[in-house]
Parts: structure tokens; C-alpha cells; sequence
């Protein structure tokens, strides 16, 4: 028996930690699983567990896994994603529908990018999906657990999101307190503050500018200090909305790199709101979203296969895909293989 379900394993070792805190264990056999979102998890890991907890004595940890493992597959308890959104539907006013009945899911460890015009609705979802606007119907759950009022608070510990416009979530007078401000109000204790800036100002290369002012930081800088205040805060979901609309191409492409960086490196679960197609080839998967409708989803391939409705959906195509637009509209588009072979080019890039 297997499960797909890389939230069941972060549940697990999650589980494992608190327990070996409780009782001041300070090693224990690491688990032996791939970090891959879609690798399989198999029930024979947890008795394989089961019995190495037992020959050590640590009784606690084994019930907990015997717990783990009758939810899994016994009663079939945990969520299948790590995010699901189903039937969402948001109104700004009375007469349209920013968003209509949009239902998807995220998986644990995925880069999701969300595709659209403006207009589309992709902005508005960012906003739902992190309790900044409340849903008018439809719901929203994080492991299972339904985003609602109760749970707004522990959701946002998990989650950080990062806005189009960069001077809009600096608040700190420079970049220390910027990142501190975020920090106090997780309740973190002052003790360990000043550790957590240092390390994760060092990991977006913003060690050396801890006391700049945000007039003199550039507009990727900005975005930069504001994703090392995620990572201070220990979120393991990112959102970034339209993060590199506002930015020169010297910013855009060092955001770009360390969202690669943070997807692939610290595993985070990445969804990049975005109309920059040249971003959202990177990504795991697409969602395209017209008029606050899915109208498409799949990997980047097959959407860039799709060019009916990118040309509809009013985004900014990348070159190749421009020259085969450009192509279609000459003599050239009587070569059929030589039009498909332009978009399939891009494709893979």
C-alpha cells in the first residue's frame, strides 16, 4: 500500500520531533525517505519505525506512529494535498465575479504558478488564500483543516506572501527591523532573533545591508528582504503575487533565482502569481484563469502547447512564442510543421 502524500510524512516527522523534545532525546535514526513531492509512502516505513522505536525504548515516539498509522490507513483521515481549494467564489461588488467557483489543489514540495490577464482573478485568490478577504462561498483547507477565522492564525505561521509592490510590506525603518517586526509579532523571544536575521539574511545575500534604510534598497532587494522575513518565521508555503512586475530585468532575474532556489534547496511549496510566462516555465504545474474561471491546467509543456488560449487570455508571451505568433500571421502559416515547431521550441526551453 502506498500514499502519495508528502504532507503525511512532514505530519510524521513533525509528530517524532515534539515527542524526542518532550522527552531530551537528542538523536534518533534519521528517516530514510525521499524529500521528492512524489514519492510514495509506504505503510512499511512506519512498522519498519515501529520496531526500531521499540528495541530502543522509545515507547512515546511508537505510539504516536501507531497513532499515525491508523488515521493513514485504518480510518484514511489525512488529506490527499497539501492545499484544496474547492468551489471558491469572491465578489467585489454586486454585479461581477472576481472569482467563479474555482476549485484546485497544491501538492506538498510543488511550485504552482497561476496564470492570467489582468482581471483574471489570480491576484484575488492570492488574497483568499492567505485570509486577507474572506470567501462568499466555497472553502479552503490547509492539510484538511478548513481556513476559517479559528484557524487564520495558525495558517499564517505557515504561510508567507510576498506583494507586487515591494515599498507596500516594508514596515522596519531599515532591514533588521523590518525582519524583527514579523518575528515579535510570531512571539518569537528576542534571544533568538538576532540569530534567525543572520541566518536568513545570509541565505538571500542581504547579510551586508542590515542597517539600510528601504529608500536606499533597490526594488529586488526590497522583494529579497521580504522573503527572508518568511524564512525567518519559518513558513513553509510562499506566495508571491506578481513579485517581479515592478522590477528591472536585473531584479526580476535574481527573484527568479531564488524562487528556483527556495523550491528546490529548502523544499519550500512555492505559488507564483504571475502574467510573466518566462517565470511560470519553471514551475511544476499551471493554472490559467480567465475572467475568474479555469479555463486550463497542466505542466508548462502542455499549456505552451496551448496556443489558442494564451493568445486569448492577453499574456505576455515570451519571444518565441511572439515569433511564432508573428509567423501566423504571413505565408508561414501555411507550414504547419514549421508553426508547430516554433511552439513546441518554446515548450521546452
Amino acid at each position: 500500500m502506498h500514499v502519495e502524500n508528502a504532507a503525511v510524512v512532514q505530519r510524521l516527522v513533525h509528530l517524532i520531533a515534539i515527542q524526542m523534545m518532550t522527552v531530551r532525546f537528542r538523536s534518533v535514526a534519521p528517516i530514510k525517505m525521499s524529500r521528492s513531492r512524489n514519492a510514495p509512502f509506504s505503510f512499511v516505513n512506519i512498522l519498519q519505525y515501529c520496531k526500531y522505536c521499540l528495541c530502543k525504548g522509545f515507547t512515546g515516539i511508537f505510539l504516536l506512529l501507531c497513532r499515525e498509522f491508523v488515521l493513514l490507513f485504518v480510518l484514511k483521515k489525512r488529506a490527499c494535498y497539501m492545499i484544496e481549494v474547492k468551489d471558491l467564489k469572491f465578489s467585489y461588488n454586486t454585479v461581477d465575479r472576481a472569482v467563479r467557483g474555482v476549485s484546485f489543489s497544491v501538492n506538498d514540495h510543488e511550485w504552482l504558478s497561476i496564470i492570467g490577464h489582468n482581471g483574471s482573478g489570480k491576484s484575488t485568490i492570492a488574497k483568499l488564500l492567505v485570509g486577507l478577504i474572506e470567501p462568499q462561498g466555497g472553502s479552503i483547507l490547509y492539510d484538511g483543516e478548513e481556513l476559517k477565522e479559528e484557524t487564520l492564525n495558525k495558517v499564517r505561521q505557515r504561510v508567507g506572501i510576498v506583494f507586487q509592490n515591494p515599498d507596500n510590506q516594508f514596515v522596519g525603518y531599515n532591514v533588521l527591523y523590518d525582519i524583527a517586526f514579523g518575528l515579535e509579532n510570531h512571539l518569537v523571544p528576542r534571544e533568538e532573533m538576532r540569530a534567525l536575521i543572520d541566518e536568513y539574511t545570509k541565505k538571500v545575500d542581504m547579510q551586508d545591508y542590515l542597517s539600510r534604510e528601504p529608500e536606499t534598497l533597490s526594488g529586488g532587494q526590497k522583494q529579497r528582504v521580504a522573503i527572508a522575513g518568511i524564512l525567518a518565521m519559518n513558513c513553509d508555503i510562499i506566495i508571491l503575487d506578481e513579485a517581479t512586475s515592478m522590477l528591472d530585468p536585473q531584479g526580476t532575474e535574481e527573484i527568479i533565482s531564488l524562487i528556483e532556489e527556495l523550491h528546490k534547496k529548502y523544499n519550500k511549496t512555492v505559488i507564483t502569481i504571475t502574467h510573466d510566462l518566462n517565470l511560470a516555465k519553471m514551475s511544476d504545474r499551471i493554472i490559467v484563469m480567465k475572467s475568474g474561471e479555469i479555463i486550463k491546467t497542466g505542466t508548462p509543456e502542455e499549456i505552451f502547447m496551448e496556443r489558442d488560449i494564451l493568445l486569448s487570455s492577453n499574456l505576455d508571451m515570451p519571444f518565441s512564442l511572439k515569433a511564432a505568433y508573428q509567423a501566423s500571421k504571413t505565408e508561414l502559416n501555411d507550414n504547419k510543421e514549421l508553426m508547430d515547431a516554433l511552439w513546441e521550441y518554446h515548450s521546452r526551453m
